[in-house]
């Protein structure tokens, strides 16, 4: 029954049982593939995707965390080193501080320290870290303030419509929800548990129809395809791939078939005639049936089944029948068939040069072979050729005989082909002028002098014994020898030649001005480092207010994964001599979510076609804006024609090039011709109306439009 209910159907779906037992608080329902059912559980780490890419922060990792989890490379905070004797190699990283000393930090300025920007950390949780998400686009502040702020999202936001995103709850609840009246409306769990335990009789479903039941009855869609109705199943109910199973109809007599009668009607019957069957499917033919007539020209009917003793004459054997040798008349031992002259095979002994065996053996007469009959390629082996005398080798003779002589003079040769130099044998002038003979192959031992190596020699160093040998003017000004290999044990910074000679005092800092690097004294608490008015020198100062301040030209804050994406403070606009703080809430906080403001309004109702002009809404913008970009959508299209739309402010319009949509087109986002903005700033509370100014062919449906921009 349940596979001919359609699944889509809202009142269909509520009669399904989920086969939950018990509900522990923070269970799930995690779908189970062998009883395809959904089941209530615990989250286990096989229901989270391999790239659900979980946020940290809902992460407990309290006490969890070992080393072995650490990435390489993470050193801990170096503090305490006073002056240094070395430089310190930073390998191209920055000088960072994992905390500043106070939550007072303060931004300043760059042309009017007067001005400053400050964080106030006041309201975040002990022991927590909150952190500001900074989007890829420079954000203005101007429209956030506090009373935009509820649970990380915009408060008591009114008349923005039909949304253009999705809404994530971040696990908080919608509370307050009265019951739905229409299509698309949410719903409590109360109203839909209440609605559940009411439909329990499938008469109670809109689109059932259940008149008199009686048994083996189904649901069927009736024939205007409006409800389901009660019925025996017929020929049209079943789909044409519905593969009944055998077993499933009727019974059929043992051995009989299925015929049509003459009334196109499967009947029953038994198999007679010449061919008979048994119920497990074996036919037959019945004795004495076949004919000749039955046997077709080309049947080609077996050798073994006809009987053609003493039948069979020359004329009936093809030219292409292969008989079998076995069955030719007896040949001579080690005879052969040879045509005669009269064109009969005939057995011959085979006589000559080469003779054969009855095996089919050949062989060649003794002393038959001659010069002219050895092929010039024919390759013969040495082992076929007379002896040759152990480490000779065959030269041509004066009389251009090959001969075999033993090999003499200042090259020797063994029987494995080995040769060798005579010892003593090589002069000077035997070693060619380019031999490159290999330097192990040398005796040079106390015979090298100075003059024998090359100016550009290149001897390894290591090759070399320079024990105290070494002095200043040995080291070339390029050498570019590694700190490592330096030992500055009781050496001083002042030592380098382009330090001023200074004391070394905990808490100084080496700059580089005038062409030398020189100290700069530490200086008092609270103090801070810049360049002095003349921009010859670096010096420490008093910031004009509290915390710590700095100026907003120079400061940035970058990514510790990739140093050039940077965040930068502008307090330009802030009225001089006053300090503006930014409240930080004890919540995580995403500016890319605050600083682009999407109002989607629903214009008409999904299914009702758009066939005239005018006015379709009026809306109230529930914040002051700036309009970015505006668009619209549709839920249906048109099939020809440009539907074209107007958005009004107090009744003048805001576009300059209204928004248009192509036909077949459900978005203004693929428009030939874009829409133009020549009204961006809209005020809070401003009355907004949508105007159809073209329904291109009056059968689009679903019409929304959608304001994009910031607060302003």
């Amino acid at each position: 029954m349940a596979e001919l209910l359609n699944p889509t159907t809202d009142e269909a779906r509520a009669l399904v049982k989920l086969p939950i037992t018990s509900l522990d608080d923070d269970d799930i329902l995690s779908y189970d593939l062998a009883t395809d059912s959904w089941l209530s559980q615990k989250l286990v780490n096989a229901n989270v995707d391999a790239s659900a890419a979980i946020a940290y922060s809902k992460l407990n990792l309290t006490t969890s965390i070992v080393n072995g989890d650490l990435a390489g490379g993470v050193y801990a905070a170096i503090t305490g080193l006073g002056a240094q004797s070395q430089a310190l190699n930073m390998n191209g990283q920055n000088i960072e501080s994992a905390e500043l000393p106070t939550d007072t930090v303060n931004f300043v300025d760059a042309a009017d320290e007067t001005k400053l920007l400050a964080f106030g950390l006041a309201a975040i949780t002990a022991s927590t870290t909150r952190t500001l998400t900074m989007p890829d686009a420079n954000v203005d502040l101007g429209g956030l303030t506090n009373s935009n702020l509820a649970s990380g999202v915009f408060a008591n936001i009114t008349g923005i419509g039909a949304q253009s995103q999705n809404l994530d709850m971040n696990t908080n609840k919608i509370e307050n929800l009265v019951d739905p009246t229409a299509n698309q409306e949410a719903a409590t769990k109360k109203y839909v548990d209440d609605q559940v335990a009411t439909a329990n009789e499938l008469s109670e479903l809109t689109d059932v129809t259940i008149t008199s039941r009686a048994a083996n009855e189904v649901l069927v869609v009736n024939g205007g395809n409006t409800a389901w109705v009660n019925a025996l199943l017929l020929n049209a109910n079943i789909d044409a791939s519905a593969a009944i199973a055998l077993s499933k109809l009727e019974a059929l007599t043992s051995a009989e078939i299925i015929v049509g009668s003459v009334s196109n009607i499967p009947t029953a019957v038994a198999v007679t005639g010449d061919i008979g069957i048994s119920n497990a499917g074996v036919t037959s033919i019945t004795a004495g049936a076949i004919v000749n007539a039955d046997v077709n020209a080309s049947a080609a009917i077996a050798y073994s089944k006809l009987d053609l003793s003493g039948n069979i004459v020359n004329a009936d054997i093809s030219g292409s029948a292969a008989i079998a040798f076995d069955k030719l008349a007896t040949l001579t031992s080690a005879n052969i068939l040879v045509g005669n002259v009269s064109n009969v095979a005939t057995s011959v002994a085979v006589t000559g040069d080469i003779g054969i065996s009855n095996t089919g053996v050949t062989s060649i007469s003794s002393g038959v072979i001659v010069d002219a009959d050895v092929n010039a390629s024919a390759a013969i082996a040495f082992s076929k050729l007379a002896s040759l005398t152990s480490a000779n080798i065959l030269v041509g003779s004066a009389g251009n005989v090959a001969t075999s002589v033993a090999v003499t003079g200042d090259v020797l040769i063994s029987n494995a082909g080995v040769t060798s130099i005579g010892a003593g044998v090589i002069v000077d002038a035997d070693v060619n002028a380019s031999a490159a003979i290999a330097y192990s192959k040398l005796n040079l031992t106390g015979a090298i002098v100075n003059a024998d190596i090359n100016a550009s020699a290149a001897i390894v160093y290591s090759k070399l014994d320079l024990s105290d040998s070494i002095v200043n003017a040995d080291i070339n000004s390029s050498a570019a020898i590694a700190w490592t290999k330096i030992n500055t044990s009781g050496s001083s910074i002042s030592d380098l030649g382009d330090v001023a000679a200074m004391t070394e005092v905990t808490g100084d800092l080496l700059y580089f001005t005038s062409g030398a690097w020189d100290r700069l004294a530490m200086g008092t608490a609270n103090q801070q480092i810049r360049v002095n008015a003349g921009g010859t020198a670096l010096e420490y100062f008093t910031p004009s207010a509290g915390g710590t301040t700095f100026d907003d030209s120079t400061f940035r804050i970058f990514d510790n994964g990739d140093n050039t994406k940077e965040i930068a403070f502008e307090a330009s606009a802030i009225t001089t001599s006053t300090t503006r703080t930014i409240t930080m809430v004890d919540r995580n906080i995403d500016l890319s979510k605050i600083s682009v403001q999407p109002v989607a309004i629903a214009c008409t109702d999904e299914s009702t076609a758009i066939s005239t002009t005018g006015t379709k809404t009026t809306f109230r913008v529930p914040f002051a804006m700036t309009v970015t970009e505006v668009r619209a959508s549709l839920t249906g299209a048109c099939t020809t024609g440009t539907f074209t739309v107007d958005i009004n402010e107090g009744g003048t319009t805001i576009l300059s090039t209204k928004i248009t949509i192509d036909a077949t087109e459900k978005t203004s986002t693929t428009a030939t011709t874009p829409p133009v903005i020549s009204d961006s700033s809209l005020a809070d509370d401003a009355e907004m109306t949508v105007d159809v100014d073209d329904e291109g062919d009056g059968t689009a449906t679903g019409l929304k439009i959608y304001l994009i921009g910031y607060l302003t």
